[in-house]
């Protein structure tokens, strides 16, 4: 069963239908318009030959641009978890050298132990808190908005790709 253009209101109508059952216009008088008509240029019936490999391209570039998100997705997911490392590096890694614990090592030793301090800024641990408290809050609030990124990205990745596939 093959569609054809009424030539009277020009809607699709099957071959084998007697009359256009939109305008009624008969089966005889659609076959003699059909008939008389000229036949189409070349360049209408390159533009419908064309079409289904346009549809095929534009699948494969809403495919790539849905793997894409999904990647960006997954780029921004070990960013957070970077970051997320980061956070609970500065709240839970801290260590001061107090030159009172080591009063007996050379001033050499003791500098190479104050060079092993771990996340300590000042002389008072109180301030040394605050400063990591501080530093845990940034790192654990890019590591959320890196979170909700992918998040999104994965969610739009994954509904494009699943009406690509309802398409097909």
């Amino acid at each position: 069963m093959a569609m054809v253009t009424c030539p009277r209101c020009k809607k699709q109508i099957s071959d084998k239908n007697d009359s256009c059952t939109y305008c009624g216009l008969s089966g005889d008088e659609i076959v003699q318009a059909m008939t008389t008509m000229k036949p189409k240029n070349a360049k209408e019936i390159q533009t419908q030959q064309q079409k289904p490999e346009n549809e095929k391209t534009n699948i494969k570039k809403v495919e790539l641009y849905a793997n894409t998100l999904i990647l960006f997705a997954v780029i921004f997911f070990i960013t957070g978890s970077i970051f997320l490392g980061l956070a609970f590096n500065k709240k839970n890694n801290y260590y001061k050298f107090t030159s009172e614990i080591f009063s007996d090592y050379t001033s050499v030793d003791k500098t190479y132990l104050q060079n092993m301090n771990t996340n300590a800024y000042v002389i008072g641990d109180a301030y040394n808190y605050i400063i990591n408290g501080t530093y845990f809050t940034g790192y654990a609030v890019i590591a959320g908005t890196a979170y909700i990124i992918a998040g999104i990205f994965l969610v739009t990745g994954i509904l494009i790709s699943t009406n690509v596939l309802l398409k097909q």
